[in-house]
């Protein structure tokens, strides 16, 4: 069997383009790759798979969580192929970053690539949809004028934000998100944060706390 088509193999175990070889060649991902080039899906595997590995260690999951390098694989290609319908059923060129965030969070929730090793109680039952929330929250703490990450998420980590944070982290968990729906989340992220640009004096601390009310009904 070749070794590249094994879903069981960690990306240590093999390259990068060895693991795409194995997969290039099947009917629902050869119009991908054609498309958006091995270079592009390679690219985005390599980044992936080294967000993967420093959110492992910096979460201090040692080797009970490891990155299954074939899962990744499948779920840079599954994202691929979202945007190429997507561009295709738009009759667009270019898909906004919004949008790019939005499918491939979903698309890494849809395969969990981060599989537990060893572990009791549930402990790492979360761990990809802790790992996707990380790189959401990344995004959100790019430096906007350079496009550099700042590699921080402390800036979000207030008082303000708990609430906010708490809710997306909770509905990666616990909901079934699409594509739309969580474009629609991040949107109003980025609207949020340019009304408090233009009303700095703004607090979301009454609405965080009206939000978060709970009523008998």
């Amino acid at each position: 069997m070749n070794k590249a088509l094994s879903l069981t193999a960690s990306a240590e175990d093999m390259g990068y383009e060895e693991l795409l070889s194995g997969l290039e060649n099947r009917e629902e991902y050869k119009k991908v790759i054609d498309e958006f080039k091995r270079e592009k899906v390679l690219m985005r595997y390599h980044r992936l798979i080294e967000s993967a590995k420093k959110f492992i260690q910096e979460m201090g999951y040692g080797s009970n969580v490891v990155c299954n390098g074939g899962v990744l694989m499948l779920a840079v290609l599954d994202y691929f192929a979202d945007i190429l319908r997507l561009k295709e059923f738009h009759d667009i060129k270019l898909v906004n970053e919004v949008k790019i965030l939005a499918y491939e969070t979903v698309s890494l929730l849809r395969r969990k690539p981060l599989q537990i090793k060893n572990g009791e109680n549930g402990e790492y039952a979360f761990c990809n949809e802790q790992f996707v929330f990380t790189q959401i929250f990344l995004w959100f703490d790019k430096d906007e004028d350079e496009g550099k990450n700042k590699g921080s998420l402390c800036t979000f980590l207030n008082d303000d934000m708990k609430f906010f944070h708490t809710s997306v982290l909770y509905h990666l968990k616990y909901r079934v998100l699409d594509p739309q729906a969580l474009e629609l989340i991040l949107l109003s992220f980025v609207a949020g944060r340019h009304y408090q640009r233009l009303r700095p004096e703004t607090s979301l601390e009454s609405w965080s706390l009206g939000a978060g009310k709970q009523e008998s009904v």
